[in-house]
């Protein structure tokens, strides 16, 4: 809220300003019996202090008198605010944050399928710097603007709204209806309950992925519209025991998860995005054969993932396919499947 009190004081600045304007033409009209032309060249040439002259070269009667020299003052004081004020919003940055808003809006309003990132502690930090190593559209909303700006510092060039994400109209300022998905990642589960049910509501269909910091709130969150709830705590114990008890476990799961330099990861397409896949069954469309890409799951869009599916499983518009390749791989799928 800090950000937009320099802007309303210009407003009112103006309006104060404008409303002298007002009082001066009605003044003169009332007081002297100009006409609406006269009575708006007095005003302006007693606002500016030019002083050029009376018109008809009559003299002001002594009601006229006062009530220029009342309206020089309020007019003047006026002036001097609204200056005062315009050199604040342009020195301390608002006109640059106010510009860098109209724009993100601009652009917000022109993205489809991008990812919201709700918070920005640790686990939203991390969020955002996995997306920008895959080249995923995001922005990010952050209500702390100590926060936001550490964060601008190291990612200058990232789309953010300045706001509280549990309200509805700073989720609708982020375009929710086209998000492919929102991740809340604030410390707090309170926040991230209340964010999973807004958005929910928005946006029916959203993937919504929630952080919780106690396993009790997991199912509160699951109710409030959350698809996924990860708890970090729950996976760090696991992840450090397995580094004991199932070392090639974790070093595969790296491989393929993109956290190492390995060439090889996963990925996921939707089948209603390749026409070609359009119940065909795995074998008529011989993915492995003309890619070397391999389908490692399908995720029908009822019922579980179907693990290495053999080759009569049919590929139905609604699925999504699991696949295991290098970049070369990916490659071909893309320019074979997709026509990139």
């Amino acid at each position: 809220m800090q950000s937009k009190s320099p802007l309303r004081k210009l407003w009112i600045a103006l309006t104060l300003f404008l409303g002298c304007m007002i009082m001066g033409v009605a003044g003169f009209m009332i007081i002297e019996d100009f006409n609406l032309l006269d009575a708006v060249y007095m005003t302006v040439i007693s606002v500016s202090t030019v002083g050029f002259g009376i018109v008809g070269n009559k003299e002001l009667t002594d009601p006229g008198k006062v009530f220029v020299i009342v309206l020089m003052i309020f007019s003047a004081g006026a002036f001097v605010f609204a200056v005062t004020t315009l050199t604040t919003f342009v020195v301390e940055g608002e006109l640059r944050r106010l510009i860098n808003k109209i724009r993100f809006k601009r652009k917000i309003s022109n993205m489809q399928n991008h990812i919201i990132v709700c918070g920005l502690g640790r686990a939203g930090r991390e969020c955002v710097m996995e997306l920008r190593r895959q080249g995923k559209p995001f922005l990010v909303i952050e209500k702390n603007a100590d926060s936001l700006e550490d964060f601008l510092h190291f990612y200058p060039d990232s789309i953010y709204i300045l706001g509280d994400a549990t309200l509805e109209e700073v989720l609708r300022e982020a375009n929710i209806t086209s998000a492919e998905a929102l991740i809340s990642a604030l410390p707090n589960d309170a926040e991230n309950v209340f964010i999973a049910l807004t958005a929910r509501s928005m946006s029916p269909d959203i993937e919504i992925i929630a952080r919780a910091e106690h396993e009790y709130n997991m199912r509160k969150l699951q109710k409030a519209g959350a698809n996924h709830v990860i708890l970090p705590n729950l996976i760090g114990g696991r992840r450090m025991v397995n580094l004991i008890t199932r070392p090639g476990l974790i070093e595969f799961v790296e491989l393929i998860s993109g956290e190492t330099d390995s060439d090889i990861h996963l990925e996921t397409f939707e089948c209603r995005d390749i026409p070609l896949f359009h119940n065909k069954k795995l074998k008529e469309v011989e993915i492995r054969t003309k890619t070397g890409v391999i389908i490692v799951g399908r995720k029908p869009a009822q019922g579980p993932t179907d693990i290495y599916p053999g080759p009569e499983t049919v590929l139905l518009p609604n699925d999504r396919i699991i696949l295991l390749g290098g970049k070369k791989e990916f490659h071909l799928f893309r320019e074979i499947f997709l026509g990139d």
